[in-house]
């Protein structure tokens, strides 16, 4: 079993633990030595205790991060279909004014005036939404939605049978479940939050009645119930799992009170907090910025054409089909097509509702709970357009769209006037245009949807390097550095870190140290601290070891094109597949399937006359052929099958773990009680190097301010 790892010591107290025989250099770098190996330390265990549960999954795993391009595929489509089809139920005229993007300033105190607007889905409105709180990180989405079904159900049917009517209590039931990231919450123990759309005001009002005071029972997976699996695993560790599995059933189950309760975070009306204060809400519509330079006429046909080319970009990425395309509804009605104040409004609404694109702000929303919580995804137009819907811009806007021919064309065309005297409100405009631009060019689509997750100085995998390989600063330490005994230790180290790597069953169980031998090291000086059962150095990362085999760097270059491809995939709303993920994914499925085949033929135990029975000893289950075992198998242990692929599925994981450079990691808390970041202590902290305070001995001579900074010698 793996010890646990002994608090995070600060620069003060590794050195109080050190010999002093060494000078300032040497101690700085083997604290950097120490902090790296403690971050190290902490991301493989964290990948060990996390790579069962399905939020970790659905981040890092290929086949789970296409599977999440292909819903929001599925998802536009849909989308696209709802939105046409509410349009066909009024009048052209009528889409146009209900989706206006102008100011409503008197309708501040209706607050069913926004809600009723084309720019807002039926299934958003506040009184539909309930939002439900403290779900663990075990419990799967599937789970979720079946605890609440069951409650649901539960209370409309005693509720009908109070009544004396049963055919009263299977309508209240329908909804939507939208399940957070976990890896967001990492403050709150990664337990996460959800979202529960309903059809009806009166379904969601009676379900917080029965969810707020409710508990909810959840069963464990099996996978996270065992004891947890190493990295890298042993064969003999899969074996035992595997058997302990087959032995016994897993009962462990976890309980919570969601606590539901719609939020005003979602509600587009003003209403009442908790303490009986009235609140406006803060989805409630505001302007971009106070300027009409977004009303005047030549920028409203500008954004029209502009807008509708965004909604074939969109259209043709997701493979919307043609005839819910909105060319094909532009092209459908004469309004639209001549008329650019309503091409514009209408193309808004379509962005935001069937793309999750924010026009104003030039906004891509990561999901559909981030279109939820987002503060003010409502941005509307400062002053009423100079523009009617009864003007004819058709030559203007380029007559019909001719399929996608508009998407690749050149846009602009129209002069506009570009005084403003306001700088800042200058600015957030001309930012929304380059945004806009750059998604509309070539390769826009790549720059705008990172934007919101890019780093300054354009260091994105800053913390990737450091993971990977030690950082030059220390390796000019070291070789300006003295050398001593402990010196002696560290190369020997390094030359051991030369040698092939050992096989995970061969591999010995060395203590995290970080002070070199000669008796100072942090390992040996506390006796109460338990080793751990191996060092980060054991873990051969694939970047190392691509390293040496392709000197041109070719692997690295994929390697990076891959980390950018999972990260699009996991934290933005893209259309777009990589071939370099589409091709991790088709080979994981490969070994799945040889998993999977291995785990029925492990299973299934033949009978007589062609009969096969399950293998699991609490069921035993008897089939008249292997074919309906292998469904039983996938259907009634479907959590155990899990947990016998997750040793393949691990490799894949690890790799895209090691890419992400904002991996979630808990918080590491030192001896001083400070929090400290696990992704700064990989390869070490320069500005918080420069903070630490000077060795012992240097204290003495110069004060605690160190040398020239007062204090005088003591």
């Amino acid at each position: 079993m793996e010890q646990r790892l002994s608090p995070l010591r600060t620069y003060r107290e590794f050195v109080a633990m050190q010999r002093d025989d060494a000078e300032p250099e040497t101690f700085s770098r083997r604290y950097s030595e120490y902090r790296s190996h403690y971050g190290k330390e902490i991301i493989r265990r964290f990948f060990e205790r996390s790579s069962d549960y399905a939020w970790f999954r659905d981040r890092y795993d290929p086949v789970e991060l296409c599977g999440k391009v292909e819903a929001r595929r599925a998802f536009a489509q849909g989308q696209a279909k709802v939105f046409k089809e509410e349009a066909s139920e009024i009048t052209m005229f009528d889409v146009a004014t209900k989706a206006s993007l102008d100011p409503r300033r008197e309708a501040m105190e209706d607050e069913d005036e926004w809600e009723a607007s084309f720019q807002f889905g039926s299934s958003y409105k506040a009184g539909n939404a309930l939002q439900i709180w403290n779900i663990p990180p075990s419990a799967t989405k599937s789970q979720v939605e079946s605890q609440i079904h069951l409650a649901l159900e539960d209370a409309a049917n005693a509720a009908a049978a109070a009544d004396g009517d049963p055919a009263e209590g299977d309508s209240s039931s329908s909804f939507t479940l939208l399940l957070a990231d976990a890896a967001q919450r990492k403050r709150f123990g990664f337990e996460t939050e959800a979202w529960l759309l309903f059809d009806d005001p009166t379904k969601a009002e009676n379900a917080e009645k029965v969810l707020a005071d409710a508990r909810l029972d959840i069963a464990v997976p099996p996978a996270v119930a065992m004891p947890v699996l190493p990295w890298p695993p042993k064969a003999s560790h899969v074996k035992e799992r595997a058997a302990k599995m087959k032995a016994r059933e897993c009962q462990e189950r976890e309980s919570f009170r969601p606590r539901a309760k719609r939020s005003l975070v979602l509600a587009s009306t003003s209403g009442v907090d908790d303490f009986g204060r009235g609140a406006r809400a803060k989805r409630y519509p505001r302007a971009l910025c106070h300027s009409d330079k977004l009303s005047n006429k030549a920028r409203i046909i500008s954004d029209a054409r502009k807008a509708t080319r965004l909604c074939a970009l969109f259209d043709a990425k997701a493979d919307v089909a043609p005839e819910t395309r909105f060319a094909t509804y532009v092209d459908s009605f004469d309004l639209f097509r001549k008329n650019a104040l309503a091409r514009l409004d209408v193309a808004c609404a379509y962005l935001r509702r069937v793309h999750l694109f924010l026009y104003y702000s030039a906004t891509q929303c990561r999901s559909e709970i981030d279109l939820l919580a987002r503060d003010a995804p409502f941005f509307t137009r400062h002053v009423p357009a100079s523009a009617a819907l009864h003007d004819d811009d058709e030559e203007a806007l380029g007559g019909r769209l001719g399929g996608e021919a508009q998407a690749s064309s050149g846009g602009g065309g129209v002069p506009m006037d570009d005084h403003d005297d306001d700088a800042p409100v200058q600015g957030i405009i001309v930012d929304m245009d380059k945004r806009i631009d750059a998604l509309l060019a070539d390769d826009g689509g790549e720059k705008i949807l990172t934007t919101d997750l890019k780093k300054p100085g354009g260091e994105k995998r800053r913390r990737q390097q450091e993971l990977e390989e030690p950082t030059n600063a220390n390796a000019n330490a070291k070789a300006k550095a003295p050398m001593d005994d402990d010196d002696q230790g560290d190369d020997d180290r390094e030359e051991e870190k030369k040698k092939p790597p050992l096989l995970v069953d061969d591999a010995a169980e060395v203590p995290l140290s970080a002070g070199g031998g000669g008796g100072g090291g942090v390992g040996g000086a506390d006796s109460e601290e338990a080793p751990p059962e191996k060092t980060p150095e054991d873990v051969v990362m694939p970047s190392e070891e691509k390293k040496e085999e392709d000197p041109s760097g070719q692997e690295e270059a994929r390697d990076k094109a891959l980390g950018l491809a999972a990260k699009r995939a996991r934290e933005t709303w893209s259309y777009d597949l990589p071939p370099c993920l589409a091709a991790e994914s088709e080979a994981e499925k490969a070994q799945v399937e040889e998993a999977t085949d291995d785990f029925v033929r492990q299973h299934a135990v033949e009978e007589d006359q062609g009969r096969s029975r399950c293998a699991y000893e609490w069921c035993h289950k008897l089939f008249k052929s292997e074919g309906f075992v292998r469904k039983h198998l996938a259907n009634r242990h479907a959590d155990y099958l899990e947990a016998w692929l997750a040793p393949v599925k691990r490799p894949w994981m690890w790799t895209l773990y090691l890419l992400d450079d904002a991996k979630p990691l808990p918080p590491v808390r030192g001896e001083n009680g400070t929090e400290v970041d696990p992704s700064t202590l990989v390869g070490g902290d320069d500005a918080a190097a420069a903070k630490r305070p000077p060795p012992r001995h240097q204290q003495q001579r110069y004060g605690r301010q160190g040398p020239g900074g007062g204090g005088g010698p003591r």
